[in-house]
């Protein structure tokens, strides 16, 4: 699936105000060329919020024109084998970046079975080759969210392995990020010394600023539950207090899902208490 997706499982962004310091990090990676930073790997455990930042992160880079292609591994609806990886990229920059397109016209002609070839043959043949070819105004970013999503392990590390191998060659024109939890398959092949020379890393459960967004986000959606719950009436203005907010932030320890399974239950709850 692409970042712009209707998929009802593909909806969450990062809250308005939440995450500006990381997400303006990418932002400054992608607009700055540095080969010893050609792939980014941004990783984290389950609930810390790698897909809300990698969907808002593809949306900010989209009106800036860095945008070539995204990808969201998900196990749900079948997205998450890699078979469709490679032709949907190409897909993507075949209509991002038109100068491109012809050269992947070309290789889909010149071997009608491509699709059916291993992923290495794909990557090369329709976006190494195609952007070697062609003259490309400015670098391009390829987004690729949920990678340990993917269901097939070996295949987590052709792709890293892949795309640490090619990225040498497409400086200048294309980059990669990607975003998985820290499984051990994953951060082994990041690991390798000809992936590890071109990749630079960033642990979002080290972000300390995370606290702060997950206490905005809890302030918000509080205020969005005074204002539009069936039993407002009834809640005090003063309700949750600061302190109560405060024991809310420190047990979600920095995982954004706590914040937001804890206002998914209160919102649809009949029984506000304390409230």
């Amino acid at each position: 699936a692409t970042h712009d997706t209707n998929d009802p499982i593909d909806s969450p962004r990062c809250q308005p105000g939440t995450r500006i310091l990381i997400l303006q990090r990418l932002v400054d990676w992608a607009q700055r060329t540095d080969n010893r930073s050609l792939l980014r790997w941004v990783f984290g455990s389950a609930g810390v919020g790698k897909s809300a930042i990698a969907r808002s992160l593809a949306e900010l880079l989209l009106t800036e024109g860095r945008v070539g292609a995204s990808f969201f591994f998900r196990t749900a609806n079948g997205r998450n084998h890699p078979r469709f990886l490679i032709s949907t990229i190409a897909y993507q920059l075949a209509f991002a970046i038109p100068e491109i397109r012809p050269y992947i016209a070309i290789a889909v002609e010149e071997s009608p079975f491509l699709f059916q070839q291993s992923l290495e043959s794909q990557i090369d043949r329709l976006i190494v080759q195609p952007t070697l070819l062609a003259c490309i105004p400015s670098e391009r970013v390829i987004i690729i969210d949920g990678l340990d999503e993917c269901d097939d392990r070996n295949a987590q590390r052709r792709i890293v392995e892949a795309i640490g191998n090619a990225a040498p060659r497409l400086a200048g024109k294309l980059k990669f990020l990607i975003f998985s939890r820290p499984e051990f398959d994953i951060e082994s092949t990041f690991d390798q010394p000809a992936v590890k020379a071109v990749t630079s890393s960033v642990n979002l459960e080290s972000d300390l600023q995370a606290y702060d967004d997950i206490r905005l986000f809890l302030q918000t959606k509080f205020e969005e539950i005074r204002r539009t719950h069936p039993l407002k009436s009834n809640i005090k203005k003063s309700w949750p207090s600061d302190s109560q907010i405060s024991a809310l932030v420190s047990k979600s320890s920095g995982m954004f899902i706590f914040a937001q399974t804890v206002i998914k239950y209160i919102a649809t709850s009949y029984e506000l208490r304390n409230a």
